[in-house]
């Protein structure tokens, strides 16, 4: 088996927390972050799909990274949030806790995702990185979704 290469360049990554944790994503990808509004349920979805909002007259599925992670769903408070991300020109809402700062980092600040039992979280966890004593779980969107659809049973 090949093992992959890793190599990290500067990023700005958005960073907030999912429960007590901390876990980052690539600004790019990032269109915006949000109040967190009401959720609309859709019927027969998959659990960790908590339904859709209305932004600005786009209907936006909203995806529970408590629930994938094995997370206890948090209460709603004034911090709580929802990061909308762009995948394949859909957009996605994810609830976070707290969505806390732009991290600037450069390519040191950051090593690879470490070895686990699960193959599962290799595909969406592009890296750990360190900035001010503590650790961010950098996430890959994109494998993010693609993991989504698959517990669903769905392709795409």
């Amino acid at each position: 088996m090949v093992e992959k290469q890793f190599c990290w360049v500067d990023q700005q990554l958005v960073a907030f927390k999912i429960g007590r944790a901390n876990y980052a994503i690539a600004i790019h990808n990032v269109q915006e972050i949000v109040r967190i509004q009401t959720v609309t349920r859709v019927p027969n979805t998959p659990d960790h799909v908590d339904g859709v909002i209305n932004l600005r007259g786009t209907v936006v599925p909203v995806l529970n990274l408590h629930k994938l992670f094995g997370i206890p769903d948090q209460e709603v408070t004034e911090d709580s949030r929802i990061a909308v991300v762009k995948v394949d020109n859909i957009l996605y809402g994810i609830p976070v806790d707290q969505a806390s700062e732009v991290l600037r980092l450069p390519g040191t600040a950051v090593e690879a995702a470490p070895e686990v039992n699960s193959k599962n979280h290799r595909d969406y966890v592009q890296g750990v990185a360190k900035s001010g004593g503590e650790l961010w779980v950098i996430l890959d969107p994109k494998a993010l979704i693609q993991f989504f659809r698959q517990k669903a049973g769905t392709r795409g």
